[in-house]
């Protein structure tokens, strides 16, 4: 029952309900939008391995907000099952939606959070690169967002932070990308919006300004950097970025400032192209990339 409680879990944290009629036992439901409708099928038959669902059912609403006037939409619900009344009493111990922190901690796994993401996450992309990664937690309490951020990051080591909306935002682009790399494997196709798209390779200058710690004495910098440079092969075989190696390598980043020197280094074509590669797929700094090469 763990992948179901963790499946079930990033349902509930993102569209999923559990509502209870007077006199009746509760029941979960999620509803999606027609486009959705594969990511529809694939939850709905993931979790009918454990429990027993009505199939998806089309409903069409009249909604004057919208332009065509109405919202199409699939909806799942479950049967009566023992394991959906623990849940009702675990997530609304009060007739309230909560996030039961203890209870789900556990059971949160990488498809969890992709289960989550694909419900309630939005990959705002712009100028062709990602910018950020929202969840929308609006519906729960800040209280209880703050120690959502506080799962993500003793977790994964991600650095969400609580916007004005009262949603959980993921700002810096390194850890978007490894978001983005964590969820991957359980995306369905139809969320291709919400996945990391094709780096623009813009120009830069051939003798970029990379910055060093000031501790550090660099005598011949275009000889040194360039000859460190050289182990950028082990991020890219095959010419082809690893962001597993990658990962293992960089993250998380150190969050202490360090004091660094400036070196002006005419790099090498291939040099360029690998810091170049990497960098716009990653979005890592040029000098962190050279501060890691003349480490390893």
């Amino acid at each position: 029952m763990k992948t179901f409680f963790a499946r079930i879990t990033g349902k509930l944290l993102g569209d999923g309900t559990i509502t209870k009629e007077r006199g009746k036992s509760p029941r979960f439901h999620f509803t999606h939008h027609v486009p959705d409708y594969e990511w529809t099928i694939e939850c709905y038959d993931k979790l009918k391995t454990y429990i027993s669902f009505s199939k998806p059912a089309y409903r069409r609403s009249e909604d004057p907000r919208l332009r065509k006037g109405y919202s199409e939409n699939y909806l799942v619900r479950s049967h009566v099952h023992p394991i959906i009344t623990e849940l009702y009493d675990i997530w609304y111990p009060n007739g309230q939606k909560i996030v039961p922190l203890e209870w789900m901690t556990p059971y949160f796994t990488d498809e969890t959070l992709a289960w989550w993401y694909q419900d309630d996450g939005h990959l705002k992309i712009e100028n062709g690169k990602i910018s950020k990664i929202v969840l929308s937690t609006d519906s729960f309490t800040s209280e209880e967002n703050e120690r959502l951020i506080h799962l993500l990051h003793r977790k994964y080591g991600f650095t969400f932070r609580l916007d004005g909306q009262n949603r959980i935002v993921l700002y810096e682009r390194f850890q978007c990308i490894v978001f983005l790399h964590i969820v991957e494997p359980y995306m369905n196709d139809v969320m291709h919006r919400k996945m990391n798209p094709h780096a623009r390779i813009q120009p830069f200058a051939q003798k970029p300004a990379i910055r060093l710690p000031k501790q550090w004495t660099i005598e011949q910098p275009t000889k040194t950097i360039n000859e460190a440079l050289e182990r950028l092969a082990y991020l890219l075989p095959n010419d082809t970025i690893d962001m597993t190696r990658v990962i293992e390598q960089f993250f998380p980043r150190p969050t202490h400032p360090i004091e660094k020197k400036h070196y002006q280094v005419r790099l090498t074509d291939t040099n360029r192209k690998r810091l170049h590669q990497l960098h716009e797929a990653t979005g890592l700094s040029l000098s962190e990339l050279a501060i890691w090469s003349l480490k390893n």
